[in-house]
């Protein structure tokens, strides 16, 4: 009865997290997500303990437990592939700030034309 009600804990604890964890993502708090490594691996290390019994007793809370960990991570790749997207963006960005230059009324480039932005000064 005892070990039950502690797996129970356990489950309610996971399920907890996993909403918490949501709720980062959503809001977009990597800091605190980063933050939350060390609990996220003790919360996945005590529920792998669990007995194959107590996982068939609880099925429901199990398979709730899966899907949210499951949703989780496609909200995270999601977040993950529109943070490299972004810093390829940049890159890009810069890459076309660096061909920017001075031209001739023909169009050729002028020599030496400084790529960096230009400072005004005056007096």
């Amino acid at each position: 009865m005892l070990d039950s009600m502690r797996w129970r804990y356990r489950l309610s604890e996971a399920r907890a997290f996993l909403q918490t964890e949501r709720d980062l993502l959503v809001k977009g708090r990597a800091a605190e997500l980063a933050s939350l490594a060390a609990r996220r691996k003790l919360v996945a290390e005590s529920l792998s303990e669990m007995p194959a019994s107590v996982a068939e007793a609880n099925r429901a809370a199990v398979r709730e437990i899966a899907a949210a960990a499951r949703r989780n991570q496609r909200l995270l790749r999601a977040w993950l592939d529109g943070a490299a997207e972004a810093v390829r963006r940049l890159k890009a960005i810069d890459e076309s700030r660096a061909r920017i230059g001075a031209y001739r009324a023909d169009g050729t480039r002028l020599a030496g034309a400084a790529a960096a932005p230009t400072t005004e000064r005056r007096a």
